[in-house]
């Protein structure tokens, strides 16, 4: 790259960063201060080279013209923040979905071209990291004393670091404003709501339906059989575990039977249909946030998920990590070392959250503005919610075989061929058999 400025690489596209730097200077200058504020100057000479980063994207990501365009000008602030206090270096990102990184990078690998950082989801990270797709780094303790320990756990190796957090991705509920004047709080009045009239969408994907079972007790089995922790030894069930299980089911299958609540096989199509007006509430994730403020504006309305009777909702939330590729040169390794710290410092963190209101900071000395942003007060209750049952990292991941037999479990209570009490064996069997 000639003049030194970072690009961003789609499939088939090119886009110049210089191209939006202008109009970024203010929250650059924010960002080249937030680096002279670090506590400790990492770096005796001036780093100088071009980086390659990976980043994993949702498909909606990739094929929505206005996410596109949103995810480009963020990037585009947060390296030219970077770009301003090393110049010479250059950032060139290619993005792919999520689920075609660990072979995207494995087979860039075979050449010697892997990329020197990857942004992925903690669960993708750690997939990277027993591949032996990335590499362990010693960071500073100024760093990590400034991150949540709890986010860092999973990271933890004897060698170093596997991934550095950057920003996490809560789930809450999104809905209309013009059917509801304010989003149901328990499971209860969501079941209500749907009862007056206003459609209610639910998601089949695992991944988007599990923050239904903290609120009836289900949790604790779900971990268990899906090895959402790989760390605990596997063991059978207790009778408190199984019958929180069949109480989550119960519940679905009583969602199943109202007129106005549908079920859907993916997520987009909640989405549309909660733009469309089909829909008055369904769950969402930050991600969604941007797409859905375009498309509907003053109509939407961001909420924390419903509790129940048994406790607070549990929504896996993602974590969005820096993993460390492993063909680096030496200089691009310090720039790749130099960049990773510089995300997470406090000021660069606040600026982020604050320019996409749809993302939450690692850093816990960072303040979030939630008096001033209902959307911001709801993302900060789903991640406190997720972390209250240590669900920030768990890997779900469609096609998993743990995730494939709860699917096809759900789908049959769900459209009738079997009812709750056959669907809690058949999960207990066929999931148990897995481990």
């Amino acid at each position: 790259m000639g003049n030194g400025w970072g690009q961003i690489i789609y499939p088939g596209a090119v886009i110049a960063l210089h191209r939006l730097g202008r109009r970024l200077v203010a929250l650059g200058a924010v960002l080249a201060l937030a680096g002279c504020a670090s506590p400790r100057s990492p770096h005796a000479r001036e780093l100088e080279g071009t980086v390659y980063i990976y980043v994993g994207t949702s498909s909606d990501q990739l094929t929505n013209p206005r996410v596109d365009s949103h995810i480009r000008s963020l990037f585009s602030r947060f390296i030219h923040g970077f770009r301003m206090i090393h110049p010479r270096v250059g950032v060139q990102l290619v993005f792919f979905p999520e689920a075609r990184i660990p072979a995207e990078v494995a087979q860039r690998h075979r050449s010697g071209l892997g990329p020197d950082l990857i942004l992925v989801n903690g669960s993708t990270a750690q997939v990277l990291h027993g591949r032996g797709l990335s590499r362990t780094v010693s960071l500073p303790a100024e760093i990590f004393s400034q991150l949540k320990p709890s986010l860092l756990r999973s990271f933890h190796t004897k060698a170093g670091w596997s991934a550095l957090p950057v920003f996490s991705q809560p789930q809450v509920a999104c809905f209309d404003r013009k059917v509801l004047p304010q989003a149901p709080s328990t499971l209860q009045e969501l079941l209500e709501v749907s009862a007056k009239g206003a459609p209610v969408g639910l998601s089949l994907e695992p991944v988007d339906l599990f923050w239904s079972a903290g609120s009836l007790g289900g949790t604790a089995a779900l971990q268990q059989l899906l090895k959402l922790h790989s760390d605990a030894p596997p063991r059978p069930l207790n009778q408190a575990e199984r019958e929180g299980l069949l109480r989550w089911l119960q519940w679905l299958d009583l969602a199943g039977d109202q007129q106005r609540i549908n079920f859907y096989a993916t997520t987009d199509e909640m989405l549309a249909g909660l733009v469309k007006g089909d829909l008055a509430w369904i769950a969402c994730r930050s991600r969604h946030l941007p797409r859905l403020k375009n498309l509907m504006g003053a109509r939407l309305g961001v909420a924390p998920l419903p509790s129940g009777p048994s406790g607070e909702a549990s929504p896996i939330a993602r974590l969005r990590v820096w993993s460390f590729g492993i063909d680096s040169s030496p200089e691009q390794r310090r720039i790749s070392k130099a960049l990773a710290e510089f995300s997470v410092n406090p000021l660069v963190q606040r600026a982020t959250t604050l320019a996409t209101l749809e993302t939450l900071p690692v850093n816990r000395y960072v303040n979030i503005p939630v008096t001033s942003s209902r959307s911001l007060a709801a993302l900060q209750v789903g991640m406190a919610q997720s972390e209250a049952y240590n669900l920030f990292n768990a890997s779900l991941l469609e096609g998993e075989a743990g995730e494939t037999i709860l699917r096809k479990v759900l789908a049959t209570m769900i459209f009738g061929a079997t009812d709750e009490t056959q669907a809690s064996e058949m999960l207990i069997q066929r999931l148990t058999k897995l481990r």
